[in-house]
């Protein structure tokens, strides 16, 4: 019986099947068919499409909204990598707000603090840190995108206009809905409110199958870009 791609693979991993066992069953028919899996046409065709995914980018970088959403990845990382910094010298602290107005637990129970650590040195790291630090995850515990602004650590007004996309961008779980590779524009629905937004990701919009996974990630808007967290 044939498997979808796009359903759950049945070996119980719980990843769809075209991430999961979808290749090895490819492999494992191939051989038995007296095939050369490495051979196939399998992946002929994914090489035909790599080269044209990269031929696209080419085009893409002659678009005006593509260079604006480097600029963008440029300012961004910048900015990041002087957060880091600033924290690494010891110069943030995290604060609570004591006049801040707790939220009601309506359900009875306890509440319980995870506690947790992050190395910065690796990619997984990196972003624990920067989101538990960087960017406001509740009204009532000070940030470094607050902080920045607050003691006017830039002048450039670029990097203060980004300084408050930080400070607003939007954290969640995405389904990725539609991708557009001519234009590199993907569209994500939020998987809790139903809400879809458009953005630029030349990598995400160029990926094989990338429609219907799921992403978690944050979205800054600037300027009239949309992009994830990079």
């Amino acid at each position: 019986m044939k498997i979808s791609r796009n359903k759950p693979c049945p070996c119980g991993s719980g990843k769809l099947y075209k991430r999961c066992c979808a290749d090895k069953d490819l492999a494992a028919s191939s051989a038995g068919a007296g095939l050369s899996y490495h051979n196939d046409n399998y992946y002929e065709g994914r090489a035909l499409l790599n080269m044209i995914v990269e031929m696209q980018k080419i085009f893409l970088d002659k678009k005006p909204h593509i260079k604006q959403y480097k600029d963008i990845r440029k300012l961004h990382s910048d900015i990041m990598d002087d957060m880091m910094d600033y924290h690494a010298k010891g110069k943030f602290e995290q604060k609570f707000n004591p006049n801040f107005e707790k939220p009601e637990i309506s359900s009875p129970g306890s509440i319980k603090i995870m506690e947790t650590s992050f190395d910065p040195r690796t990619n997984e790291g990196y972003h624990g840190l920067a989101e538990a630090l960087i960017f406001k995850q509740i009204p009532g515990v000070t940030c470094m995108s607050e902080d920045f602004i607050k003691r006017n650590h830039y002048r450039s007004p670029d990097k203060i206009e980004f300084l408050h996309s930080m400070l607003h961008s939007k954290v969640g779980l995405f389904e990725v809905k539609e991708t557009d590779i001519a234009e590199a524009y993907v569209t994500l629905r939020d998987v809790f409110t139903g809400e879809e937004c458009q953005i630029v990701d030349i990598g995400l919009s160029s990926t094989p199958d990338s429609e219907s996974i799921y992403i978690y990630s944050r979205i800054i808007s600037f300027q009239g870009v949309s992009s994830i967290q990079v």
